[in-house]
């Protein structure tokens, strides 16, 4: 009776460990990045972006806002595209 009990307990153990090491869930937005723009021919290549910005591309890297900072002021190019510019209305 004691063994079963052990064994149940190890099990219920066992499920509470997988359930804290399973991701929580979706990947948060960073909060700045940088993202490669145009070609490179006559366009500089890369832009700093806000996080949830649309115009971003398919590739952000995420940087803290130190960094975007110091890029921005190092001269690279700020994202041009107004905050909220294309963003789906709320449904009300």
């Amino acid at each position: 009776m004691l063994e079963t009990w052990l064994v149940l307990s190890l099990g219920r153990g066992r499920e509470q460990i997988a359930v804290l090491e399973r991701p929580a869930g979706p990947a948060r937005t960073p909060d700045w990045g940088i993202a490669d723009a145009g070609t490179g021919v006559a366009t500089p290549s890369a832009e700093v972006h806000r996080g949830d910005c649309w115009a971003q591309g398919r590739q952000l890297r995420p940087v803290s806002a130190e960094r975007a900072r110091a890029e921005l002021a190092g001269g690279m190019r700020a994202c041009t595209v107004p905050p909220g510019y294309g963003a789906q209305p709320a449904l009300t």
